[in-house]
């Protein structure tokens, strides 16, 4: 089984960007909502971030028109997939304070804070 990247690069690198814009752009709009969550990597840090709640078998499969005809290509990965609650429930327990916030496309944010740390 590819990796998510290997599957994203070999299989739909050429359509997802199309759809949803250029992978470093991606990364840029994430690495801007850790920000805007106030979401640091400081020396002694003590912020858990879940990047991406949630286990499912992703499978694409995508017929693509070439000049000599048609071709089937296919791939899948696993995709990881908790309910925001259970790992609000677990960072609880682990000793964190856990705020909610909305983030793009209907996704949940989750941060949690180690309690005795302040964030700026």
């Amino acid at each position: 089984m590819a990796s998510v990247r290997d599957h994203y690069d070999t299989v739909l690198s050429e359509y997802y960007s199309r759809m949803f814009g250029e992978f470093d752009a991606k990364v840029a709009e994430q690495h801007a909502l850790l920000e805007r969550l106030g979401v640091t990597a400081g020396n002694g840090a003590a912020t858990a971030v879940d990047l991406g709640c949630g286990s499912v078998k992703v499978q694409d499969r995508i017929w693509v028109r070439r000049q000599d005809g048609w071709r089937f290509r296919k791939g899948v990965y696993r995709k990881l997939r908790l309910a925001p609650e259970a790992v609000t429930i677990r960072l609880e327990q682990a000793g964190f304070t856990v705020e909610r916030h909305q983030a793009p496309a209907g996704m949940v944010a989750l941060v949690g804070v180690s309690v005795g740390q302040r964030r700026s």
